[in-house]
């Protein structure tokens, strides 16, 4: 649960094409885009910022990797990392 502040926030999500929503989605919105609008809209926070730095492909080593480019410079109050899927496709050396 995030406690909301009274000042506009930032919201990171960082993590692989599920995250990203190009590719598999054809275009279609992806949960990141339905976050924003609960945020914004829902939410009534129009002026919080919602950032998808999702790279397709990528692997947790990936991010953490990128993390002052994908994440740090944005310095979120709120940080969700979607990973596993390509790490998963390694098998046991996907774990690491």
């Amino acid at each position: 649960m995030v406690a909301l502040s009274d000042h506009p926030m930032t919201w990171v999500m960082a993590g692989d094409s599920i995250t990203q929503a190009v590719y598999h989605t054809h275009g279609a919105r992806g949960w990141v885009e339905h976050v924003q609008e609960r945020v914004c809209w829902q939410l009534d926070r129009l002026t919080d910022i919602v950032v998808n730095s999702g790279v397709s492909a990528w692997k947790a080593t990936d991010v953490l990797g990128a993390y002052d480019f994908v994440i740090g410079r944005f310095a979120p109050d709120v940080l969700s990392l979607s990973l596993g899927t390509n790490d998963a496709r390694a098998g046991l050396d996907g774990v690491n």
